[in-house]
């Protein structure tokens, strides 16, 4: 247990420390993001790129713990496909990110790039293959793998599309990975439980510097980076034992509010005839915003709305009750 404060601690000093460099480098690349008075609200040009400094002190926490402990390496070396996938398919989401925050990819260039990483975790095996729903379970068969597919797209975008505060992606992604290392510790996943705390204090480090005013964000690299890491985890973190059975009430309610507000987007810009693609102004940060909420109030009241879900997935886990 020791091992799992450990890595989050390592893995926040880490953030801590090479956050600076990476925000100097950003602003001399050009890779800002600059106020539009629409949809863009600060009042100075800030750097992105925050979430290159969360895979270098994510990354970085792995290996130091591989060659640190004995102990750790053993429980590594059953999941060594999956930490490969993880660390390919980190590395690609960063990049397709960072292309975004740089040039401005368009939607479906953007998609692609996902689907592109997704299919890297895909490639060493995860996938849904069953699920079950409140004791009944349901063979997913040729649908596997376009579950699995469509369950990490939509985390990638939940948090992409939620990013839009100083702070509250970042906010968000350390109590989903605080709740998705609880259910890991569980159920006996170690291997997860480890990677998540190391992404919650990798996020907590970038938080110093994330929480309003923020001097750097995320940017599309680092929310993309979070939902991909923290929806592989989700799914891994929620097996029935051994088997390949995802408790689908477990993921669902850990990721209930990201997923309603991206699935609201969806549904808001179909029936106003728009594309999907298209940004607007009705996401939920936009309507705390529109009630006078700001950036503290903004945090606290949506990382709590998450809060209370994920306590509840952690709470049916505990006590063997999906309801």
């Amino acid at each position: 247990m020791n091992l799992y404060y450990a890595s989050a601690a390592i893995a926040f000093f880490m953030c801590l420390c090479v956050t600076p460099p990476v925000r100097a480098l950003a602003r001399r690349f050009g890779i800002v993001d600059r106020p539009d008075k629409h949809r863009k609200l600060h009042k100075h040009v800030i750097p992105l790129g925050g979430g290159i400094a969360v895979l270098i002190a994510f990354v970085a926490t792995v290996l130091v713990v591989i060659a640190l402990s004995k102990s750790q390496r053993a429980v590594f070396a059953g999941d060594v496909w999956f930490l490969v996938g993880t660390g390919a398919s980190a590395g690609t989401i960063c990049l397709v990110g960072l292309l975004d925050d740089r040039f401005g990819l368009r939607g479906r260039q953007k998609l692609f790039g996902q689907i592109v990483a997704v299919s890297l975790f895909l490639l060493t095996g995860l996938r849904i293959e069953s699920l079950q729903l409140l004791g009944f379970p349901i063979e997913l068969g040729l649908l596997a793998i376009p579950f699995t597919l469509i369950w990490l797209l939509g985390s990638i975008n939940a948090l992409n599309l939620l990013d839009g505060a100083d702070g509250l992606a970042s906010t968000v992604g350390i109590v989903l990975s605080i709740s998705i290392a609880a259910t890991a510790i569980l159920t006996g996943h170690r291997t997860e439980a480890f990677l998540a705390l190391a992404m919650a204090g990798a996020l907590a480090g970038f938080l110093v510097y994330n929480s309003p005013p923020a001097s750097i964000f995320l940017g599309d690299a680092g929310s993309m980076l979070i939902g991909l890491t923290l929806g592989a985890l989700a799914i891994r973190g929620s097996l029935k034992g051994s088997t390949t059975a995802v408790v689908l009430a477990v993921p669902a309610a850990i990721w209930a509010i990201p997923l309603f507000d991206v699935s609201m987007a969806i549904v808001r810009r179909r029936l106003t005839g728009r594309s999907i693609y298209v940004t607007d102004r009705g996401h939920l940060h936009h309507l705390a915003q529109r009630r006078g909420l700001g950036g503290w109030s903004m945090m606290f009241v949506i990382g709590g709305l998450c809060a209370v879900t994920a306590t509840a997935a952690v709470i049916s886990v505990y006590m063997h009750n999906e309801a």
